[in-house]
């Protein structure tokens, strides 16, 4: 579904794709508020199945990745933007697929198998998205999947989209000399 936002800053002006995120952002945002001042109570019961164990006292994934979509609609340029974007919206699933049922290797809770999965997305949105030259965006995906490998504590919905979004902007920078 987040995909959606990627696909959107292609199609759509920048000042709407940000009202998008912003609007989302607020509400996720009010969420975690709400969940965290007063728990699951009353008609917060019903969400309570949607966050994870270790969002219980924090904020929640949808809030950090809602965060991360808008800082990357407001300051990249669009192609950068929706790369970012569609590679983590598509290959997070992917990558949680197959590190859990093709791991390879594992270190931490991540998996050698995710992290090829993440770069295989990269390389196949990579010839299918305008911008950047194809060699940029699969590095790209790279520093994405290290991100995501060695994220920690940090939440990857945060990390990831936006050390895509650097890369891009970087290695573009840096190979256009």
């Amino acid at each position: 579904m987040s995909g959606l936002i990627g696909i959107g800053i292609l199609l759509f002006p920048k000042p709407a794709m940000v009202a998008v995120c912003a609007f989302g952002l607020v509400f996720a945002g009010a969420v975690d508020v709400i969940r965290l001042r007063w728990g699951f109570r009353g008609p917060m019961k019903r969400i309570s199945s949607w966050f994870k164990e270790k969002e219980r006292a924090t904020i929640s994934g949808s809030t950090a990745l809602l965060a991360s979509y808008l800082f990357l609609v407001a300051i990249f340029p669009a192609p950068v933007a929706a790369f970012a974007i569609l590679f983590f919206s598509v290959g997070d699933p992917l990558a949680s697929f197959f590190g859990k049922y093709f791991p390879l290797w594992r270190f931490r809770e991540k998996s050698v198998g995710g992290a090829m999965a993440f770069i295989l997305v990269g390389a196949i949105l990579s010839l299918s998205l305008p911008g950047l030259t194809p060699c940029i965006k699969i590095c790209a995906s790279l520093f994405g999947a290290l991100a995501e490998f060695f994220a920690g504590d940090m939440d990857d919905n945060l990390t990831v989209p936006v050390a895509v979004g650097v890369a891009l902007v970087a290695l573009g920078k840096l190979l256009a000399w």
